[in-house]
């Protein structure tokens, strides 16, 4: 679905956000496929305040650092817009949800986080991007316990644009982070930092015309890379280097997650909401190869993944017109979750809901996270309000959080 988007709105070869990581953009495919079936029914450094003046807020990642510690991260405002987007965190420590300062690049005129990760219940590193015009860099917030600030992040010196959109940190003094950048060819390539304890740096990756979304590293220091572009593609460390795996599929690779030392989770989708011929995508490794795994339901696209044990984990994503997917993996396969229940008087076809990101601090504390829309678009930028659900141990719920901007 990510090359429908990017022929049309993206044939200058300028990478524009995957449709399976922007909200935005998803919510616009809804918009598409529901006024079709009506129309059937019918016939670097520095930092600035956050600016209230957006209208549209978007959670992309969220990670718990403890069972009474999240913290989701996205944008307020529309990357594409004249206005330009800020960075957004928020955060929770048992009381509700607030948002948190966050810092924004003095030069950049547009900036986001797309994912965040805990090394440590007083570390915490969320990973993005922000604009200077056409160009884009890449953007690493860090806070260990004084608030966040922007860190020093590399960007390969033959880029045109560099991004990074996942992390994950395997112990409390290593993390990873990927993402990908434009070469002077034109051609995409995979971008892979690490941090050890003293700063940044670029690791070396094999390249070949891919883009990496998510990041996933096991107990036993085993990572795995996830991404797409004109083709899925995973790259995996044991710690001596990154090699490319094959994997046997068509499908636009989205999360991963590992339940055990042995065993990972990928999760994504085939297919076009265009045409109706969207399916989730879900593949399990315990070493030798990814086979595809049955899911619970046949359409739609799962956008997100985590593992809150070695036999549960929790795929989240939507389908159809923006309704929300929910499966939860037991001991005994895939099962689907009841749909969410959105607090708006809005009449269905009206509120659509795009899930990005889930985490989980143990069994019985999990999160989920992304954007409510309500209404239709205005002049292009999309209304969208931050969605939180919470499961601790009685099924999903939806959650009162905040926004930036009169909504």
């Amino acid at each position: 679905m990510f090359e429908s988007i990017q022929a049309t709105i993206g044939g200058n070869g300028t990478r524009v956000e995957r449709i399976g990581g922007d909200p935005a953009v998803r919510a616009g495919v809804a918009t598409l496929v529901l006024a079709s079936m009506l129309l059937v029914a019918c016939s670097c450094s520095g930092s600035s305040p956050q600016v209230v003046r957006h209208t549209n807020n978007v959670l992309f990642g969220v990670a718990c650092a403890s069972i009474s510690h999240c913290i989701a991260v996205g944008h307020s405002g529309n990357p594409s817009g004249s206005d330009g987007s800020r960075t957004l965190i928020l955060e929770s420590i048992g009381d509700g949800w607030s948002i948190v300062p966050s810092p924004h690049p003095d030069v950049a005129e547009s900036s986001l986080l797309r994912d965040v990760a805990c090394a440590s219940t007083t570390r915490c590193v969320a990973v993005g991007n922000y604009k200077v015009g056409y160009v884009s860099k890449t953007l690493i917030e860090e806070n260990t316990g004084s608030g966040w600030t922007i860190v020093s992040s590399p960007n390969p010196t033959n880029d045109d644009n560099s991004s990074l959109s996942g992390v994950t940190c395997p112990t409390a003094l290593h993390c990873i982070a990927v993402g990908g950048y434009r070469a002077g060819d034109g051609a995409e390539r995979t971008l892979v930092e690490e941090d050890t304890g003293t700063g940044w740096i670029i690791v070396p990756t094999p390249n070949s015309n891919h883009y990496l979304d998510q990041i996933a590293c096991s107990s036993a220091g085993r990572c795995i890379a996830i991404g797409s572009d004109t083709n899925p593609v995973v790259a995996e460390t044991t710690g001596k280097g990154w090699n490319l795996v094959h994997v046997d599929s068509s499908a636009v690779l989205t999360d991963v997650s590992c339940r055990s030392a042995t065993v990972c989770v990928i999760v994504g989708f085939s297919g076009s909401a265009f045409d109706n011929t969207e399916k989730p995508v879900i593949l399990e490794s315990a070493g030798s190869g990814w086979p595809v795994t049955p899911g619970a339901r046949p359409d739609g696209a799962l956008i997100g993944v985590t593992c809150a044990t070695a036999t549960r984990c929790i795929a989240v994503g939507s389908v159809g017109g923006g309704q929300s997917v929910i499966e939860e993996r037991t001991g005994s396969g895939w099962i689907l979750r009841p749909r969410l229940t959105l607090d708006t008087d809005e009449p269905s076809y009206l509120a659509t809901v795009d899930l990005e990101s889930v985490a989980c601090a143990g069994d019985h504390h999990c999160v989920l996270v992304g954007a409510q829309y309500i209404g239709a678009y205005a002049n292009g930028a999309s209304n969208g309000k931050t969605l939180i659900a919470e499961d601790t141990g009685s099924g999903w719920a939806v959650v009162t959080t905040p926004n930036v901007g009169p909504l």
